[in-house]
């Protein structure tokens, strides 16, 4: 795969845009503005790229110059959805789907230093779990995790216990047992994650050998 066709290809892990445009730009191109970037890109690598794509550079840049990821929800929110390949809606509030932030948090912590978030971006993470049913959180996100107590307590307990041995959940399950339904949950989750994560690293790896 030639770089040039990594501005129209998705599932590209934000760093190797990172990699990329400093290479072919220098680390100036995180102050310039989006018409500028757009026709440096086309200069240097003749293409324009696709909307998504470069939703996904934009946010790249604010995080690499800003602490708005951590600091305010939706600039928070924009983030986790141009990382996974989600058209970013700037007016509009859209849940994030907890494998979708697991997968941002991840991939914004393999670009910059940690930092604790505000607590309004925590309770939004918490928000978005409930929203979606998820009681036991990616590890990456534990910062956010409640302490439950009674039966949510125990749920998250056992679930917690099937995580550590890594067995893969059944084909088929029981839609009335809370644990088998939160331990699926947290396996997608998972498993979300670490798939991004290597189609990310092969699509990188076979760009930069051309």
């Amino acid at each position: 795969m030639p770089v040039r066709e990594l501005f129209v290809q998705e599932q590209v892990l934000p760093r190797t845009y990172m990699d990329v445009l400093a290479s072919g730009l220098g680390q100036a191109w995180v102050e310039w503005e989006p018409e500028t970037l757009k026709q440096e890109i086309h200069r240097v690598w003749n293409i324009d790229p696709s909307v998504t794509v470069f939703e996904k550079i934009m946010a790249l840049q604010t995080l690499l110059k800003t602490d708005l990821f951590w600091d305010a929800i939706l600039p928070f929110e924009k983030t986790v959805h141009a990382f996974n390949d989600l058209h970013v809606d700037p007016d509009l509030v859209q849940a994030a789907h907890p494998r979708e932030i697991a997968f941002g948090v991840t991939a914004a912590l393999d670009l910059r230093l940690k930092k604790d978030f505000v607590n309004d971006v925590e309770e939004y993470i918490r928000a978005c779990h409930r929203e979606f049913g998820v009681l036991v959180y990616h590890p990456v996100l534990s910062f956010a995790q409640p302490q439950y107590e009674g039966f949510r307590k125990q749920i998250a307990g056992f679930v917690g216990k099937m995580l550590g041995v890594g067995k893969e959940p059944p084909e088929k399950i029981d839609h009335e047992n809370a644990i088998e339904v939160q331990y699926m949950n947290a396996w997608d989750v998972r498993m979300y994650v670490e798939e991004r994560l290597q189609r990310g690293r092969d699509i990188s790896s076979a760009a930069l050998k051309e």
